[in-house]
């Protein structure tokens, strides 16, 4: 068997679609973002997928997110909290950088004000 590239794909908000709050991490709320079931079905014709996660810092989170994905029908190679060495990675929060500091700024801004926005929305939830 030839070794594979790998691919590293983010949890919360690009495999899961969180519900209206956050518990703890090793608490799982919400269903499968439309489209990733079958988007990771076809990576892994091609690609090793671990799934990374900050989440998996937190005692019980690996297990949780595991347990998700499988309940889920979503196979992947790994789950842990260490970014891999990888070709691709994929992430909501992630900004792209193509040798050139100031082009990113722009998105990061946007990132910034979402991140805030999501935060009241919470606030106001509770």
């Amino acid at each position: 068997m030839r070794n594979r590239q790998t691919v590293c794909i983010d949890f919360d908000g690009v495999i899961l679609r969180q519900g209206v709050r956050w518990v703890n991490a090793a608490q799982i709320i919400g269903t499968v973002m439309p489209g990733a079931r079958e988007a990771i079905e076809g990576l892994r014709q091609t690609f090793t997928i671990i799934v990374c996660s900050a989440r998996c810092a937190h005692p019980g989170a690996t297990k949780a997110i595991q347990s998700w994905l499988n309940a889920n029908g979503i196979i992947v190679d790994g789950v842990q909290h260490e970014k891999p060495h990888a070709c691709a990675y994929i992430d909501d929060r992630a900004v792209p950088f193509s040798g050139s500091w100031p082009a990113p700024l722009t998105m990061v801004a946007q990132l910034a004000a979402n991140e805030r926005a999501r935060t009241e929305a919470r606030r106001l939830m509770n």
